[in-house]
């Protein structure tokens, strides 16, 4: 769905907070229904910005309009950011207050009633570690739960929203509590022992792996109309991504020699000017470099044979899973991709590293996109405006190795980031 935001600052810069029925009572109800219409994707138009309506406007549709520019702008940084407490609305039961009372006398510090969009959980447990961080969001069956319209609304509807913001949740029914309290107490012990895994296990990840911040935007477009920048465009390529150069440099050789013991100084040299260039590259491709320069008309499993060999004894360079690198410094710490724009590659010779960085960038991107979405995505930036089956399957196959170490997550077809 493509939404225009049809107010902003006129010629001389001035704006005028006059939205029509928005001003009206009852305007955010408008909002609300403008804003969630679309299924896949929201593209946002505005020359308004946040900054342009005061914090301290009366009006709650004008707040919420400044809100949601923020989250067209930000992405889920602006909903981490919008974390309320309420410490007013107290707790929902007596059976909220014991779980506080039993989280608190083991050292846990829980905030009450942390709201996120009208959503408010029950108790949010403080990272220890990152004291600006919950660890844990608790849902207890109190006032939150009973005035919901539903069990459907109660159960799956407000979990999904809340998950999807971000929290990782844990419930805690009151009758379990007052037939089971040791019982709910240690799992609740688990619950959190966990989380704080996970979270530990995500900085960790975040050091060595850390994902590219979202890219600066034009302050006047609010959301960009694709996820993928015109190749021709470099300037709006994030710093860490470059384009796909073939290597160069290699020379001429005599192929009657390719074998002999006095080859070997000048294949060891062609390797390590292909890592320089173009590493992480494939040793299959690297192999086929070098066969070309040597005048092999293919590049046989002997001629890979050996060039594999070669890499393996030089200590100035790093083979991993078939994959030459400068050193193993560079594939511990290598992040970003090269997309194709003079040149392209076979979808069987870019490194699977390399697709999983452009998928999680695209991710990032997205926060939310589906899984088949994604994939034509990808193919775009390798210069596949059409997505076959095999490159599906390659594909596919880094997403479902993605999930499955943690660092995508696949919820109801769509593919996120893991938390």
């Amino acid at each position: 769905m493509f939404f225009s935001i049809c107010y902003g600052p006129d010629a001389i810069g001035k704006t005028t907070l006059s939205f029509g029925p928005l001003n009206r009572k009852g305007g955010e109800r408008r909002l609300n229904v403008a804003v969630t219409r679309a299924r896949e994707l929201l593209v946002v138009y505005s020359t308004l910005r946040p900054d342009h309506i005061a914090a301290e406007s009366s009006n709650p549709a004008v707040l919420q309009l400044k809100k949601f520019l923020d989250y067209a702008a930000r992405g889920p940084k602006a909903l981490l950011e919008a974390v309320t407490l309420d410490s007013e609305r107290g707790f929902g039961s007596p059976f909220e207050r014991e779980v506080y009372d039993a989280l608190v006398a083991q050292g846990w510090q829980v905030h009450t009633q942390v709201g996120v969009g009208g959503f408010f959980i029950d108790l949010a447990v403080v990272d220890p570690k990152r004291p600006g961080a919950y660890l844990l969001g608790i849902e207890c069956d109190g006032a939150a739960y009973h005035s919901a319209k539903s069990a459907r609304d109660r159960d799956r509807i407000r979990q999904s929203i809340l998950e999807n913001l971000g929290w990782r949740i844990h419930r805690i029914w009151s009758t379990d509590w007052w037939t089971h309290r040791n019982n709910e107490l240690t799992r609740l012990q688990h619950a959190l022992e966990n989380a704080k895994l996970a979270h530990d296990k995500q900085a960790l990840k975040n050091d060595a792996f850390a994902l590219p911040s979202r890219p600066e935007r034009n302050a006047e477009a609010v959301l960009p109309p694709e996820l993928i920048p015109a190749a021709q465009d470099a300037t709006q390529w994030p710093s860490f991504v470059s384009a796909w150069r073939s290597p160069t440099g290699l020379g001429e050789h005599d192929q009657a020699l390719f074998y002999d013991y006095k080859a070997v100084p000048h294949i060891e040299e062609q390797l390590k000017t292909i890592a320089r260039q173009s590493s992480p590259v494939l040793l299959a491709v690297a192999a086929r470099h070098i066969a070309n320069a040597w005048g092999f008309s293919s590049t046989t499993k002997k001629v890979v044979g050996r060039v594999s060999d070669l890499a393996a004894g030089l200590k100035s360079l790093h083979v991993q899973d078939d994959i030459l690198w400068v050193s193993a410094e560079q594939a511990k710490t290598w992040k970003g991709f090269r997309h194709h724009e003079n040149e392209s590659r076979d979808v069987s010779d870019i490194p699977d590293i390399e697709i999983l960085e452009a998928t999680l960038w695209l991710v990032e991107r997205a926060v939310s996109i589906e899984r088949d979405t994604l994939v034509s995505e990808v193919s775009k930036i390798f210069g596949f405006q059409r997505a076959g089956r095999r490159i599906q399957e390659n594909l596919h196959t880094v997403v479902d190795r993605a999930i499955g170490a943690g660092r995508l997550r696949e919820v109801d077809g769509k593919i996120r980031l893991a938390a």
